[in-house]
């Protein structure tokens, strides 16, 4: 039996979110194991191709008309019509949103098995944090995310959730990261400090989303205190969101802009973690921070926050510091041990990569997929 058809029903590429950017680097990786892979995404951009190649993949965009209460409809409809008319092995959803009930039905119809990837955990809305909090939209999803046939979890907090949840198939498979791309995004620390202008002792990067989830706020209290020990630090902040007026406004109030350089959404962000001494994650929840496994991987010492995915990528002391969220006095004493002892930072940083390598490697995420869909398709 050669290795199955897998249709991916997600966002995907040209959008730079982390779901999207983990669902492109796993559809590579399965096609390098032998697999046969296509994507189904929603068209939001009416400029873009409705069939497409993206890295080699069939892409597939759905035209989505933007009316309240009626684009959603007929995005599963056209879906739906989609996998009726496909010959995939496996249907796998990566964020539980309108197309998992055309993906559940077109799994029932066809007897083909249906994966959905559970990839975010927030402290009061759970493994549904992706999901409206009520509604006849948040009943349907829900209802058919019960259906499916198996469900990945890419972090231990969202597998013991989906398990207390009652699901009975759980694949425990996190994000993975492909290090060959990243080696290849590395240049020297000294080229990439001249290339990219900044200079700074440290020079501390955070890279995500500007909202209240990425805790950037948490960082910027916390900054006020570190910038008073270590006045020749400079925090490159790499990300734009809802919470970027209001960031720079709490930095002009606090009386650090100009110790902050806040340089938008980034394509170029492999040399800025060569040009960092540290790297910075202070979110107050998450699923599996792809930012953190390329942090990781690129030899940076990182401190981030004890939530999903991080305490699993993170061996607290070993390979970085872990502190709690929301709380900026433990993050600012965490960042300054590793300011003040660079041997500290080579022994975290060497550790950090040997992680990534040893347990994150994309193509090792692909086999553990590979081998989940397997199993499924055996049951079924």
């Amino acid at each position: 039996m050669g290795e199955p058809c897998v249709v991916m029903v997600t966002g995907f590429a040209p959008r730079v979110g982390g779901a999207e950017r983990q669902a492109q680097r796993l559809a590579r990786a399965l096609v390098r194991h032998g697999a046969q892979v296509r994507v189904l995404t929603p068209r939001e951009d009416e400029a873009l191709p409705e069939e497409d190649r993206v890295d080699g993949i069939a892409v597939r965009r759905i035209p989505t008309p933007r009316v309240p209460g009626i684009g959603a409809g007929v995005l599963v409809f056209r879906v739906l019509a989609d996998l009726l008319s496909g010959h995939d092995d496996v249907i796998h959803v990566h964020i539980p949103g309108p197309m998992l009930i055309a993906a559940v039905l077109a799994g029932r119809i066809r007897r083909v098995p249906v994966v959905l990837k559970f990839a975010n955990l927030s402290p009061g809305r759970g493994i549904w944090v992706d999901v409206p909090e009520r509604g006849l939209r948040r009943r349907l999803i829900e209802a058919a995310a019960r259906r499916v046939d198996g469900v990945v979890a890419i972090s231990s907090r969202i597998a013991r959730a989906a398990e207390e949840g009652g699901w009975r198939h759980v694949g425990r498979i996190p994000n993975g990261i492909d290090l060959v791309a990243m080696a290849e995004e590395l240049p020297p620390r000294i080229q990439a400090r001249r290339t990219l202008a900044v200079e700074g002792d440290p020079i501390v990067l955070f890279v995500g989303r500007l909202s209240w989830q990425k805790g950037a706020d948490i960082l910027l209290d916390a900054w006020v205190r570190f910038v008073k020990r270590r006045p020749r630090a400079r925090l490159l902040v790499l990300g734009e969101g809802p919470d970027e007026v209001k960031l720079r406004s709490q930095a002009e109030d606090l009386g650090i802009a100009g110790s902050i350089d806040f340089r938008g959404l980034r394509r170029d962000v492999g040399p800025h973690y060569a040009a960092a001494d540290l790297f910075v994650l202070p979110s107050r929840y998450e699923g599996f921070p792809n930012v953190l496994l390329e942090a990781m991987a690129a030899g940076l010492p990182a401190v981030a926050t004890r939530v999903s995915g991080s305490e699993d990528a993170i061996e607290d002391g070993r390979s970085g510091i872990l502190v709690p969220p929301g709380e900026p006095g433990p993050l600012v004493e965490a960042l300054i041990e590793l300011a003040d002892n660079p041997r500290l930072r080579e022994i975290v940083g060497t550790e950090a990569r040997k992680s990534a390598e040893g347990r994150y490697d994309i193509n090792r995420v692909a086999e553990q997929t590979l081998a989940f869909y397997r199993e499924l398709i055996e049951r079924r």
